[in-house]
């Protein structure tokens, strides 16, 4: 993070439809009138993980997801909006720049306790869709994973061998596949 509080999205984190406008020849011959593409925007949010206060990164399909639950908050439950809006007040949304930063502002760098004259006080974690931005002092890249992520881990791969089971049943019944056949 440099003074600004800009940081740089993360190679992982850029998305494959994501392109850095370069000027075209118009634009070199002085001509502002040539639109330049934006990249995709993210949202930042203020969360706590494990008892830390990390900012949340989302773009924009991970948001619309995330914001569903949102829409049962009704304007009349006057306790439930205060809150809702106080929160979601705090969300940032930014886009990169040519060289793919962005900008915290100074209410989230304030909260995830992010010190803008440390160059190296950010860590990211997470990719693509979503991911935590968090103080670099909170995170060891090379701690082993703990029993409750190496359990999440084994449920997924369990969820995921009973889903490719049922594709191929699937299959074999609809005469795609014989009986026991591999998809792949």
């Amino acid at each position: 993070m440099d003074k600004q509080r800009r940081l740089i999205m993360p190679k992982p984190w850029r998305l494959s439809t994501d392109k850095i406008a370069k000027p075209s020849a118009k634009e070199d011959e002085g001509d502002s009138s040539v639109p330049t593409e934006e990249l995709t925007p993210f949202y930042l949010m203020p969360w706590t993980v494990e008892g830390k206060q990390v900012i949340y990164v989302f773009d924009v399909e991970e948001m619309a997801h995330v914001s569903a639950n949102w829409e049962n908050i009704s304007p009349f439950s006057n306790d439930a909006q205060a809150h809702f809006m106080d929160y979601a007040s705090r969300i940032q949304m930014v886009t990169m720049d040519s060289q793919w930063r962005f900008q915290l502002n100074t209410y989230l760098t304030k909260y995830a306790g992010l010190d803008p004259l440390r160059k190296d006080g950010v860590a990211f974690s997470g990719s693509w869709r979503w991911g935590l931005l968090l103080n670099a002092d909170d995170w060891d890249a090379d701690a082993p994973m703990n029993a409750a992520t190496l359990s999440f881990m084994g449920e997924h791969d369990a969820h995921q061998k009973v889903r490719q089971e049922q594709l191929e049943n699937v299959a074999a019944s609809r005469g795609v596949l014989p009986p026991g056949a591999p998809l792949n």
